[in-house]
């Protein structure tokens, strides 16, 4: 079951160091066949809802893995939920599903 205190409204990811292309390290929205590489005080803002509130389908991404161990990747991300995101009630919520 997915809960609606999940979701992330907006995403601002913070790029806090640069990683060379050919070293991976990319975060990539498939959907939108956008690749983004790491610049150092560069951010990307997306919201992560459409407008009904349901799951962006377009805003689906992942972070390419580093293919050296001469770099690290540093990214900052703050997230904004639809409501408050209290931890308690998620662990309450797991124990039910479980039960």
């Amino acid at each position: 079951m997915c809960i609606t205190y999940f979701y992330r409204f907006y995403t601002l990811l913070v790029y806090l160091n640069d990683v060379p292309k050919e070293y991976g390290g990319s975060t990539n929205f498939k959907y939108l066949d956008l690749t983004v590489h790491p610049i150092k005080n560069t951010a990307l803002f997306f919201n992560n809802l459409d407008e009904d509130g349901q799951p962006n389908y377009w805003t689906v991404h992942s972070g390419e893995t580093l293919l050296t161990d001469k770099f690290e990747k540093w990214a900052l991300n703050v997230w904004t939920r639809t409501t408050d995101f209290i931890w308690e009630d998620i662990i309450n919520d797991e124990d039910e599903e479980n039960s």
